[in-house]
């Protein structure tokens, strides 16, 4: 049986954005095999949408906190703005179920990881089309979010220390003090419990098995306390 589009009413939805020029969106869901019908595909927007990811991805980096290196936002980059990341990020959106193709590649009970990639950056390629930069960006940062943590995680596990330091200070506060509170266990499995002060106030506490463990600890939970935006979206 072919496979019937589902409504994009329910897409724009789902990706929280709304088009002006609906055309736009309709040409972003349809495939190249299609195009002999008079119908337009979505490889010009493929292009456009990979390049607007990869400075969405790119801006993000250079202004993370902790201040990544080039070498470091990089390789990252290299792992979010490739076709892998643009599949799952179309997979989570189910584009499968809106992409326009012939009927060879509809009768398919899933359309090939390819498409869906490519779906996927025509769809940012259009949304930068109809609202600009600033909409492209927001929906980029959303879609490729999980991706983006990951990577980071990965290449880099963030230093909380020196990031609560840097944003306390960017709020024109002094450095943070770490103070051990307990030590509990033998000298071979002691732990110790720590709090992270800002301002000579504590900020948060944490556990662990030495006492620079413990004090990244501490300022990833006054990061969670104090920060709590930036930790959501990191």
């Amino acid at each position: 049986m072919d496979k019937t589009p589902a409504s994009v009413d329910v897409l724009q939805d789902v990706i929280g954005y709304h088009f002006n020029d609906l055309s736009l969106l309709h040409k972003a869901l349809t495939h190249a095999s299609l195009s002999g019908e008079g119908l337009l595909s979505y490889e010009r927007l493929e292009f456009l949408g990979d390049a607007v990811a990869g400075l969405v991805v790119a801006e993000r980096l250079f202004n993370a906190p902790g201040r990544p290196s080039e070498g470091e936002m990089t390789s990252i980059k290299s792992e979010v703005v490739c076709r892998r990341s643009m599949m799952h990020a179309g997979q989570r959106l189910n584009l499968g179920e809106y992409v326009r193709a012939d009927r060879g590649l509809a009768r398919r009970k899933a359309y090939p990881a390819s498409v869906i990639a490519d779906a996927f950056e025509a769809l940012i390629g259009a949304v930068f089309l109809d609202g600009g930069f600033h909409a492209a960006r927001q929906f980029v940062l959303r879609a490729l979010d999980p991706e983006v943590r990951e990577a980071q995680q990965r290449r880099h596990p963030p230093n909380h220390k020196s990031i609560l330091q840097e944003m306390v200070q960017s709020d024109g506060g002094p450095p943070p003090s770490y103070r051990t509170l307990r030590r509990e266990g033998p000298d071979h499995e002691a732990r110790f419990l720590t709090a992270a002060f800002i301002g000579g106030v504590e900020a948060g506490t944490g556990w662990g098995a030495t006492k620079k463990d413990a004090e990244q600890q501490a300022a990833k939970a006054a990061l969670e306390s104090r920060y709590p935006d930036w930790m959501a979206h990191r």
